[in-house]
């Protein structure tokens, strides 16, 4: 997953940005997934849509300006930043944020190609009954004649 990465001036990670394309419930089971950590909140209406501690710290994720193209992950509060790396690798490493990006290619391909894969075969039927001789009633061949 792409990871987008947000430092102090000494260098420090503050926090980091990924692609709202995974969609929340995604993002949200992947900070679950994280080794240790423990859901405290969840709201995929708000902007602040999930809270979860790991390592006693408190991280959340939230869309700003409620309408971004990415989603920021960091600490709930100014402070402690030690878990912010491990929360990090394994965002970066995650398979289940390709997994639902893929998954949400195929489907819109599917919802896509499927109407116009039926509009073409109806096109093709069509024009061949209207080859034939036949007139194209209700979405049917009538009185076409078959041959080869």
């Amino acid at each position: 997953m792409r990871i987008h990465p947000t430092h102090d001036e000494e260098g420090r990670l503050l926090g980091f940005e990924i692609s709202s394309l995974l969609g929340r419930r995604f993002a949200r089971r992947i900070a679950a997934s994280v080794p240790g950590a423990r859901v405290l909140a969840s709201n995929l209406r708000s902007d602040v849509f999930c809270e979860f501690q790991v390592a006693g710290e408190t991280f959340v994720i939230e869309e700003p300006f409620g309408d971004n193209s990415r989603y920021w992950i960091g600490p709930a509060g100014a402070g402690r930043l030690a878990g912010i790396q491990t929360v990090h690798s394994h965002f970066e490493k995650s398979r289940l944020g390709f997994t639902a990006v893929a998954m949400g290619a195929v489907i819109c391909a599917a919802l896509v190609i499927w109407p116009v894969a039926l509009y073409g075969f109806r096109f093709v039927a069509q024009d061949k009954c209207l080859d034939a001789g036949g007139a194209w009633v209700k979405g049917a061949c009538r009185g076409g004649q078959s041959g080869g």
